[in-house]
């Protein structure tokens, strides 16, 4: 799969018609030969015509076509599967779906690919479109062909972080999801006190958690960084902890098979039909439970270098990036002593 090829054909016809006319070519210096049915035809010139029309017939067949080239990309991202996660996958192959789909039928070149973009880029936001520029572009650099998407340059994105949620909100939330789901309640205490992400969590074993020690475990298979690491289990947290001790397998199970993981979506899910019946907008996520906890913490004082620690950043100013995403600043001299009029 690339841009489209062009060779030098040329027709060997010896004017002989004892002996055989053909096509020839030259494709990265490996001479080519066809012969078709041009030698059943009674005269020169017919078989000249005839030899033309199998030219224009190969100038089409030589081209790279979407059945195959496409195949290529799946059987790549197939090779991917052991070593990456289910969402990753998941991930890239909706994005080349989405690209097969618009490429069917066709020669993938450059300007197919600038198509692409251009006609998708209408429904799309700016992170969508990176979004798809990178994964389609990795796809493309794994198979050769990374420069059928070299000129598709990345836009500049505008991102905005879950929103945290307010003491009010909190209370308010606690008192009508822990009565109708404490299952998903319990799910967001362990966001919210120990960082850990939903993604993560789905995953977390009891014998993750290290009750005499009140500390939690994230192993590297499940964590997305891939190092293992741990989180300590916050005072306020405890008691309710210490409530699994005795119980084993995952601590958040599918409904149907409590062997397995409980679903990669379905905590988010319900989270969502709650709070939006309650009038939360579509900025309040799952994730805000994280944010959330580490917004609290630092308002209450906690030490900038125990949070990077339970939030698992490499760095004080990843933290601190962190937080002026959030709004959250140590203003607290400012706000306090700034002198009046």
């Amino acid at each position: 799969m690339a841009d489209k090829k062009t060779f030098c054909f040329r027709i060997y016809a010896p004017g002989d018609l004892n002996k055989k006319y053909f096509v020839w070519w030259r494709d990265n210096g490996k001479r080519h030969y066809k012969y078709a049915d041009i030698n059943k035809y009674p005269t020169h010139k017919k078989r000249i015509q005839r030899a033309n029309q199998v030219i224009e017939e190969l100038k089409e067949s030589l081209q790279p076509t979407s059945a195959s080239a496409i195949k290529q990309m799946y059987d790549w991202l197939e090779t991917r599967v052991p070593f990456w996660k289910k969402k990753s996958i998941s991930t890239y192959k909706s994005c080349l779906n989405e690209f097969a789909l618009y490429a069917k039928g066709k020669a993938i070149d450059k300007k197919l690919v600038a198509d692409f973009f251009e006609v998708k880029s209408g429904n799309w936001n700016n992170t969508t479109y990176n979004k798809y520029r990178c994964k389609l572009g990795r796809i493309f650099k794994a198979i050769g062909e990374g420069q059928l998407i070299e000129h598709i340059e990345s836009v500049k994105e505008y991102r905005t972080p879950a929103r945290y949620f307010q003491k009010h909100q909190v209370k308010r939330l606690k008192k009508h999801i822990s009565s109708k789901d404490p299952q998903l309640w319990l799910f967001i205490e362990f966001v919210f006190y120990c960082f850990i992400r939903p993604g993560e969590l789905r995953l977390l074993r009891y014998s993750d958690i290290l009750f005499n020690e009140n500390k939690i475990l994230i192993r590297s298979e499940i964590s997305k960084n891939r190092k293992s690491q741990y989180v300590v289990i916050p005072k306020p947290f405890i008691k309710k902890v210490n409530q699994l001790k005795h119980n084993t397998g995952y601590v958040f199970t599918h409904s149907k098979d409590v062997s397995k993981p409980i679903g990669v979506n379905t905590m988010s899910t319900r989270h969502r039909k709650i709070i939006r019946k309650l009038g939360f907008d579509h900025q309040y996520k799952l994730y805000s439970w994280k944010h959330t906890g580490a917004v609290m913490s630092v308002l209450e004082g906690v030490n900038l270098k125990e949070l990077q620690i339970q939030l698992r950043h490499h760095s004080l100013d990843q933290v601190n990036e962190y937080l002026r995403q959030m709004g959250v600043f140590q203003m607290n001299g400012l706000r306090d002593n700034f002198p009046s009029l």
